[in-house]
């Protein structure tokens, strides 16, 4: 298992490629709510925050992105997810809004201090500066491996993630 140190390794090579948040945005933070659907809000907050360094704190070194079904299927690790999704806080015109809702279900994972958030709604738009309009929406389903981390503080991180179109059936 990859380390925390290791994480901020890889931010710092975001940074380096001028993609890392500015001195603008919040402090950077772990997420250290209660129980493991508190990554649910640290996730939206780091995007309504523009927050990439508590992006990459959040997304486990580990981390994997499948995207299934639509055109766009593809499966990113940690920096490519980093390296995409970064960009989009940096935009002077637009804004990403990430609005997640509540699991399905909230499972056990296969490991200890691991669980599973089946079926989370996901609203994702890139929203104009300017007007507030809209310029992009995306529905999915998401379903989260979610890990408790024992290094100092606990905290939460997003291991797995996978992204489906609604009315895809989510194997379980």
């Amino acid at each position: 298992m990859k380390s925390f140190a290791s994480a901020i390794a890889v931010l710092s090579s975001v940074a380096f490629l001028g993609l890392a948040a500015s001195a603008a945005f919040a402090e950077p933070h772990v997420c250290t709510g209660e129980g493991p659907e508190c990554v649910l809000q640290c996730y939206a907050q780091a995007f309504a925050d523009r927050d990439s360094v508590s992006l990459g704190l959040l997304l486990s070194p580990d981390y994997i992105k499948t995207e299934v079904g639509g055109p766009n299927q593809r499966r990113l690790d940690y920096a490519a997810t980093l390296k995409t999704t970064v960009p989009m806080f940096r935009s002077p015109n637009q804004r990403p809004q990430l609005e997640l809702g509540k699991p399905q279900a909230i499972e056990a994972g296969p490991l200890p201090g691991t669980w599973i958030l089946r079926h989370v709604p996901m609203i994702f738009r890139m929203v104009n500066v300017a007007d507030g309009r809209p310029v992009f929406e995306a529905h999915k389903l998401l379903t989260l491996s979610v890990r408790r981390e024992v290094e100092p503080p606990l905290h939460y991180v997003i291991v797995r993630e996978e992204r489906r179109d609604p009315g895809k059936e989510q194997p379980k």
